[in-house]
């Protein structure tokens, strides 16, 4: 998949192959907190339904949509976060890591719209995730660039009470090795 681009088909996709482990397990138990996550599951594909109309309805990049992206974008990231939380409780690492992962297309498509990000913690820990997996000076720049791309929409209000200057950082780190920054649309990861 890939992971700078959101695709609602096969985003869909890549989330129900994510949750589906998780989904069959609290789908058995049906306890109260597991028919919540169940219901954080539902609300995030109806979330995905509701960006693939936002992309339908205008342009990539239209300011007039900016807010609505925002607020559709950021109650997609923290339902993620709630899900990869419950998956994460039921000991399930492999889905933690491809939910944490799939918080990079929502990231992008809010970059993509103009709105802000609000929820950074699983975009940091996707990023974080990918970088340990890198050993190719020329990818960590790649993945430096989307960094850079992402920190760009964070919001003021996340930026001074976070500390983000660590994607900057990091970086910055791309670029004493040698690696040169250039733009780029597609994540090789």
């Amino acid at each position: 998949m890939n992971f700078s681009a959101f695709d609602p088909s096969e985003y869909r996709q890549a989330i129900t192959k994510a949750v589906a482990a998780l989904d069959s397990r609290l789908q058995e138990t049906r306890r109260e907190p597991d028919i919540r996550i169940l219901q954080a599951i539902s609300q995030f594909l109806e979330s995905v339904d509701h960006m693939e109309r936002l992309d339908a309805e205008t342009g990539k990049g239209d300011v007039a949509v900016a807010s609505e992206v925002t607020r559709v974008g950021n109650q997609s990231l923290q339902l993620l976060d709630q899900i990869s939380a419950a998956a994460a409780a039921q000991g399930m690492s492999d889905s933690v890591l491809q939910l944490q992962r799939l918080s990079l297309p929502v990231a992008f498509w809010i970059a993509q719209h103009q709105g802000y990000i609000e929820c950074l913690e699983l975009i940091v820990n996707a990023f974080s995730g990918f970088a340990n997996q890198i050993d190719d000076p020329a990818r960590l720049g790649v993945l430096c660039e989307a960094m850079a791309k992402v920190q760009s929409v964070v919001s003021n209000r996340v930026r001074q009470t976070s500390q983000i200057g660590g994607l900057v950082d990091t970086c910055g780190f791309s670029t004493s090795i040698g690696v040169s920054l250039r733009p780029v649309h597609i994540i090789p990861l």
